[in-house]
């Protein structure tokens, strides 16, 4: 479609203003209260990409984003909410949307500028996605994941609705963008030289908070 530069800013005018002062978030709202019927992630993360780049930079100077920590808090409190049950299928066709779509918004328009307790809200966001992406949709035999839970065979949809892309599983440079230099955040703890190798020789790297397995030769 082709719209003109006058159409164009008249619509991001209209969004601007529209955007939620309380929450942060665009959606359809009560006409009497001017407040918001919803918290509505799914269109919120389609207008945002209207007003920032995936580096998190503003695109247009006369529209910087507004109430960026509102928006990011409201993000969290939709993306924490629990899964939907097995037999509810329009709620989970909601959730995995919501979810994929959710995460990918604050890592491309809003990390940049995000707080170090917003950021570590998504990570045990993201570990609870992937274990529930696993645990849910992964079809063994086809090596692939599927849309719906417990699903006979894999799909393209479910494959797309994982965040693994958004989160730098596929891009060594992404990685680094998101989560910094590995020389910067991994730590040396030295050789140690042992004869008979017991369960206490790992609680020095068992005790570490992020470590979550550990590869023996």
């Amino acid at each position: 479609y082709r719209f003109s530069a006058e159409w164009k800013h008249a619509m991001l005018k209209w969004m601007y203003s529209f955007q939620d002062h309380a929450t942060g978030m665009w959606g359809p709202k009560n006409k009497r209260t001017n407040k918001l019927l919803k918290l509505d992630l799914n269109n919120t993360a389609s207008i945002l990409k209207s007003y920032r780049d995936c580096d998190g930079n503003d695109i247009h100077r006369q529209f910087p984003l507004k109430y960026r920590e509102k928006l990011f808090k409201s993000a969290i409190q939709q993306l924490s909410q629990p899964f939907p049950n097995d037999d509810d299928l329009d709620e989970i066709h909601e959730w995995n949307l919501q979810q994929a779509k959710g995460i990918a918004m604050l890592l491309r328009h809003l990390w940049k500028d995000a707080s170090d307790k917003n950021k570590r809200e998504t990570i045990q966001i993201i570990a609870r996605h992937i274990d529930i992406c696993f645990d849910k949709y992964y079809v063994k035999k086809d090596g692939a994941f599927s849309y719906y839970p417990n699903a006979a065979h894999a799909s393209c949809d479910g494959i797309s609705n994982l965040i693994f892309k958004h989160i730098g599983a596929f891009s060594y440079e992404r990685q680094k963008k998101l989560w910094g230099d590995p020389s910067l955040n991994a730590t040396d703890l030295g050789q140690v030289v042992i004869t008979e190798l017991n369960p206490s020789d790992l609680d020095s790297l068992v005790s570490i908070p992020d470590v979550n397995s550990i590869r023996i030769y």
